[in-house]
């Protein structure tokens, strides 16, 4: 099933993949999927896609800094 009819159904989630950008070349990314309602009823989904390697360079600077 896809993310979005999964979504709909009411399911949150959360999954590490790859796309492309534009210019074709894959990007490793963390993507969320979250549904949305309207008086109780699904709607439609709202999604985030976070760059991996951005986070982990982030974590891993945060890290050295503490020592």
């Amino acid at each position: 099933m896809s993310f979005t009819r999964r979504g709909v159904a009411g399911e949150s989630m959360r999954r590490a993949t790859v796309r492309r950008r534009r210019d074709g070349t894959p990007i490793d990314v963390e993507m969320f999927v979250m549904p949305l309602g309207l008086n109780v009823e699904p709607v439609g989904t709202d999604g985030l896609y976070r760059d991996l390697p951005q986070r982990l360079r982030t974590r891993n600077a945060a890290g050295a800094a503490r020592g």
